[in-house]
């Protein structure tokens, strides 16, 4: 699955839902969704939140916690969490 995609289609449900829930009950309250819609993709927009990169720390060779049932040193890297 492409996360791009999941995520224009998580968007727009969540769009429909509220818009379909949440009606306007006055002439003041109309469009207010669709405002509020546009400053969060504004925001999201000018933070870039889709570029930030994950560092990860590599773990001692001999860790201490050796009840763990995850496989150790078999192909992989042991980050610390």
């Amino acid at each position: 699955m492409i996360p791009s995609v999941i995520e224009s289609q998580l968007e727009r449900g969540i769009k429909d839902f509220l818009r379909t829930t949440f009606p306007p009950s006055t002439r003041f309250f109309e469009g207010i969704l669709e405002r509020l819609f546009e400053e969060y993709r504004s925001q999201l927009n000018s933070r870039n939140l889709r570029s930030y990169v994950l560092y990860f720390a590599t773990a001692s060779t001999n860790p201490t916690n050796t009840s763990s049932p995850l496989p150790t040193g078999e192909g992989g890297t042991a980050h610390k969490h």
